[in-house]
């Protein structure tokens, strides 16, 4: 992939795009999903439940001609009745989608 795909975009744009262009069909199953990362919180926020896990997960597009076509890797608390956490979205970290015949990657740009 080279630079001119690969753009960093802030918490809000990733979320605008993610939530635009991918939400409902995760939320209607159409997406593989793959968990990256399972693990128990020990200390979780306040808005979220006792047993709560942080997870990693992976979306990929089924019908892309090559295998899965990696969409999305995003960030969810997991509550123990099987919800979504805080805000009861998944929070994207990293999307990708193909514009003009060029795959455009965007991930959150890191604050220091």
């Amino acid at each position: 992939m080279n630079n001119n795909s690969l753009k960093w975009v802030s918490e809000d744009t990733i979320r605008q795009i993610f939530n635009q262009k991918y939400l409902e069909k995760i939320e209607n199953g159409d997406y593989k999903m793959e968990t990256k990362r399972d693990s128990h919180l020990t200390n979780p926020p306040e808005e979220v439940p006792f047993c709560t896990r942080s997870q990693i997960i992976k979306y990929f597009d089924p019908n892309f001609p090559s295998k899965y076509k990696l969409i999305a890797v995003v960030h969810r608390f997991l509550c123990p009745d099987g919800s979504i956490g805080a805000s009861g979205k998944p929070d994207p970290k990293e999307i990708r989608f193909c514009k003009e015949g060029q795959i455009i990657k965007c991930c959150v740009k890191q604050t220091e």
